[in-house]
């Protein structure tokens, strides 16, 4: 059931251009909910998908799409008045905890944050505007920033199996980074900007589990090259 929530949740998403915070903020209260009222009807799920999409929508996004919007995203299933309502009884649900919630999305953001603060102090030390010879900044295609798009990557991946809600969100990024960035940056700059120690028991559970998605992820970018190796092959023959 969760994953045709999450299935759901991504198409809408996709659908209006929403932020990726977004997705991750409402799979995020989605599991909540779920775990508080795991007696929920199928038929409802749409419902409370649509619900805390709105939820999530109004906390990451600048223009929020209308109400009518999410409804129409039920195949007018469900009325303005339905998620309105609804939205009501989900805030009681969770004890109005929603702009609090962080994602593994967000803290893999406040990682990336501290990461690229430490290469700016390694790159270039105070009162100096000379880059510092002895520690070069990171190669330009493994910046922090790349890392965090690539961990990310991996976080969208893991997402939607239900096996994600077994790891704090904050342990989950920092698993991502440290797979990521596997061989490309130093470990202490990693434990220095996730706070987290390599020989952490409950890290080394979710990069062994993140593992499989990097390879899948690996596997589908092979896919596609090969894909598109062959389509300019044929373009280019008369």
């Amino acid at each position: 059931m969760r994953s045709l929530l999450v299935d759901w949740l991504s198409e809408v998403c996709a659908e209006f251009r929403l932020q990726r915070a977004t997705f991750h903020l409402a799979v995020a209260l989605a599991d909540r909910l779920l775990e508080l009222l795991p007696a929920m009807p199928k038929a409802e799920l749409q419902l409370a998908g649509a619900t805390v999409l709105l939820m999530a929508a109004k906390v990451e996004e600048v223009s929020v799409p209308r109400i009518a919007s999410f409804a129409a995203a039920t195949g007018d299933a469900y009325s303005v008045a339905d998620i309105v309502a609804y939205e009501l009884g989900v805030l009681r649900t969770l004890d109005w905890a929603v702009a609090a919630e962080l994602t593994a999305a967000s803290w893999a953001a406040l990682y990336t944050h501290r990461a690229l603060a430490d290469e700016s102090a390694v790159a270039a030390p105070a009162h100096s505007l000379a880059p510092n010879p002895g520690h070069p900044p990171a190669p330009p295609d493994r910046s922090p920033a790349r890392l965090y798009h690539e961990a990310l990557a991996i976080v969208d991946r893991c997402v939607y199996d239900s096996a994600v809600r077994a790891f704090r969100p904050s342990i989950l990024a920092a698993a991502a980074l440290y797979v990521a960035a596997r061989g490309t940056m130093p470990m202490r700059r990693l434990r220095s900007a996730t706070r987290v120690a390599p020989s952490d028991p409950e890290l080394i559970a979710a990069v062994r589990w993140l593992s499989v998605f990097e390879a899948e992820g690996a596997r589908l970018a092979a896919a596609d090259a090969a894909a598109g190796a062959a389509g300019a092959a044929g373009a280019g023959e008369p």
